[in-house]
C-alpha cells in the first residue's frame, strides 16, 4: 500500500485544506440543488399531472362513447404519458398511452383502484412501475370507477440529469479559477512568511548575523515579526562580535608576557631545572592556547583568506602516514580507503590542522591494539562533495558531552585526563564551514567515535 506523503509547507497545506473546503462547499451546493432540483420537479409533474387528471374526469363525465375516448387521447402527450379509465369493478375501459412507454399493467390497474379515494375528489398521488399517478373517483357505468394519469419518471430523471449537469459545469467552471486564485492569493501572502524562514536558514547555515530581513508586504503582523527578527539579530551580532573581539584582543594581549616569562625562564640558573622545566612547559601550553584563539578568532570573524585549489587526497595520504608515525606505541592499526583527484577550496594549513585535531581525538582515545579507520570519498547527492570518514574504536563520547563537543573549551567529563586547550573540534567546525562545508559527530559509549566531514569538491 502507498502513503503519499502531503508537503510539509504552510502554503501547501493551506492550499490543500483551502482546496478540500472549496470542494466540499462546491459538492454540499451541488447535492442540495440537486435536492431541491428534484424536489421542484417532482411537483411540477404532480401539478401537471393533477391539471390532467381533472380535465379526464370532466371529459368522462361529460361525453360518451367514441368522443370520450378520442378527447381522452388528445390529453396524452407525445411522451411518457397513459391515460386509464377503471370501471366500478376495476376493468379498465379506456387505455391510452404514449408510445414510448409500455400499455399499463395488472398489477399498476390494481394498485390504481386501490388508491383511488372514492370519498373525495381530491386526486391521488403514487408511484409504480417507474410510472406517477394521480387517480381520482368518476362516474361511470352506474357507479364510482376511477381515471388515473400516469407520467413517466424517465422524463423526470432526464430533466434532472439535463439540468443537474449543467449546474455541475457551472460549479466546476467557477472551483477551477476559484482554486487557481486561492493557490495564487496564498503564494502571495504567504511570501514574506518563506523569505523570513529562509533568512533564518541562511543565518543558521552560515552564522552570518549581517543578515538583515527585508520584506513587502501590506500586513502588519508580518512587519512586527520582520522588526522584532531585525532587532534580535542585530543584538546577536553585536554579542558574537563583541565575544571574537574580546577573545582576539585577549590572545594578543597574552602573547607578549608569555614572550617575556619564556624568555627570563630560559635565563635560570641550573640549579632551578627543575622548576625552569614546568614553568616552560606551562608557558608552552598557554601559548599554545593563545595561537588557537588567535586561530579560532581569525576563522570565526572572517578575516579575508585567499583560498585556493587543495588536493584533499595528498593531504589525505601524509595525514594517514603521520598517524600511522604516532600510534606505533600503541599498537593500533590504521586503516584507510582514499579516493584519488578530489579538491575542494580552501587554505590548505587550516585543513592540515582541522583535520589533524579529528585525528589526534581519535588517536588519544583509541585504546591499545584498537583500530582508526580513515575514509575519503566522493559524493553527489545533495551537491558534489568530498566525504572523509574517521572512525575509532575508542571509549567513545557520552550522549550529554556529544552536543558540546564543538564548543569551545568543552573537554568532557575526562578532561582531567585530557591534554590540550579544548579548541581543537571548535577550531575544526571553524575552518570547515568557512569552506562552506559541514561536520558531524556520532557516538557510542564504550565502542567509538564516527566523524563525517563534508566538504564542496571543485570539478
Amino acid at each position: 500500500m502507498f502513503v503519499t506523503k502531503l508537503p510539509n509547507t504552510l502554503r501547501a497545506k493551506l492550499t490543500i485544506w483551502y482546496g478540500l473546503s472549496a470542494v466540499f462547499l462546491v459538492i454540499t451546493t451541488v447535492v442540495l440543488f440537486g435536492v431541491l432540483l428534484w424536489r421542484v420537479v417532482h411537483d411540477q409533474i404532480d401539478h401537471h399531472i393533477h391539471i390532467v387528471v381533472a380535465e379526464a374526469k370532466h371529459i368522462v363525465e361529460t361525453y360518451l362513447g367514441p368522443e370520450r375516448e378520442r378527447l381522452l387521447r388528445n390529453l396524452v402527450s407525445e411522451k411518457g404519458m397513459t391515460v386509464t379509465l377503471l370501471s366500478p369493478d376495476g376493468t379498465a375501459i379506456v387505455q391510452t398511452n404514449s408510445p414510448d412507454i409500455a400499455v399499463v399493467t395488472e398489477h399498476q390497474l390494481q394498485k390504481i383502484a386501490m388508491s383511488t379515494d372514492r370519498q373525495t375528489d381530491v386526486p391521488s398521488h403514487f408511484t409504480e412501475g417507474g410510472l406517477r399517478f394521480a387517480s381520482t373517483p368518476v362516474f361511470v357505468g352506474g357507479g364510482y370507477g376511477a381515471i388515473a394519469v400516469g407520467y413517466s419518471l424517465f422524463v423526470e430523471e432526464q430533466i434532472f440529469r439535463i439540468v443537474a449537469s449543467i449546474f455541475f459545469v457551472v460549479m466546476l467552471g467557477i472551483l477551477v479559477p476559484l482554486l487557481f486564485f486561492m493557490k495564487n492569493m496564498l503564494a502571495r501572502e504567504l511570501f514574506p512568511l518563506e523569505e523570513i524562514a529562509n533568512t533564518v536558514s541562511k543565518i543558521a547555515d552560515h552564522q552570518d548575523f549581517s543578515t538583515r530581513l527585508s520584506i513587502s508586504t501590506e500586513a502588519s503582523e508580518f512587519r512586527i515579526i520582520a522588526d522584532a527578527f531585525n532587532s534580535m539579530i542585530a543584538s546577536l551580532e553585536r554579542a558574537f562580535t563583541s565575544e571574537r573581539a574580546f577573545f582576539s584582543d585577549a590572545a594578543h594581549t597574552l602573547k607578549t608576557p608569555l614572550a617575556v616569562i619564556h624568555a627570563k625562564t630560559q635565563e635560570l640558573p641550573s640549579s632551578l631545572q627543575s622548576a625552569k622545566k614546568i614553568i616552560l612547559s606551562s608557558v608552552e601550553h598557554a601559548a599554545g592556547t593563545v595561537q588557537d584563539l588567535l586561530l579560532l578568532s581569525k576563522v570565526e570573524r572572517g578575516v579575508p583568506t585567499t583560498f585556493q585549489r587543495v588536493n584533499l587526497s595528498s593531504l589525505m595520504q601524509d595525514i594517514v602516514d603521520i598517524t600511522k608515525t604516532l600510534v606505533q606505541q600503541k599498537q593500533v592499526r590504521v586503516r584507510s580507503s582514499l579516493s584519488q583527484h578530489i579538491e575542494v577550496l580552501g587554505d590548505e594549513s587550516q585543513l592540515r590542522r582541522a583535520i589533524l585535531n579529528v585525528i589526534q581525538n581519535a588517536v588519544t582515545h583509541t585504546k591499545k591494539s584498537g583500530r582508526i579507520t580513515v575514509l575519503l570519498s566522493k559524493t553527489y547527492e545533495p551537491r558534489m562533495s568530498a566525504l572523509l570518514v574517521v572512525r575509532d574504536t575508542g571509549h567513545g563520547i557520552s550522549k550529554q558531552d556529544v552536543s558540546h563537543v564543538f564548543e569551545r573549551f568543552y573537554r568532557g567529563k575526562h578532561h582531567d585526563r585530557i591534554s590540550g586547550s579544548g579548541l581543537g573540534l571548535a577550531i575544526t567546525k571553524a575552518v570547515i564551514e568557512q569552506c562552506k562545508g559541514s561536520i558531524f559527530l556520532s557516538s557510542t559509549k564504550g565502542k567509538g567515535t564516527t566523524v563525517r566531514i563534508v566538504i564542496p569538491r571543485v570539478s
